[in-house]
């Protein structure tokens, strides 16, 4: 079983005073096998004018990313602590 990201769990806006229609990103929406699953990570605020619709929007931005290479001890940054003996730290 596998899981693919399927596009954006998005919350719609309707336009209010002349104002614009806009989508606000709710979370992302997961497919697996013949199921579709939802990760919210936000819910609009009361009186937001939502109505409680989510639209699922494909998303081109979801690449998967390789993991991260720890740089070379050289390259870190120093952090002025660099040699202090944590015994010496008084706590």
């Amino acid at each position: 079983m596998t899981r693919e990201v399927i596009g954006d769990a998005c919350a719609y806006f309707p336009a209010e005073y002349g104002g614009k229609t806009r989508y606000a990103k709710l979370g992302t929406a997961f497919r697996e096998d013949n199921r579709i699953s939802i990760k919210i990570d936000t819910l609009p605020v009361a009186g937001s004018n939502w109505q409680g619709w989510v639209n699922i929007l494909p998303t081109s931005k979801f690449v998967p990313k390789p993991p991260l290479e720890e740089a070379p001890m050289s390259a870190k940054a120093k952090t002025g602590f660099d040699g202090v003996d944590p015994d010496d730290v008084d706590f």
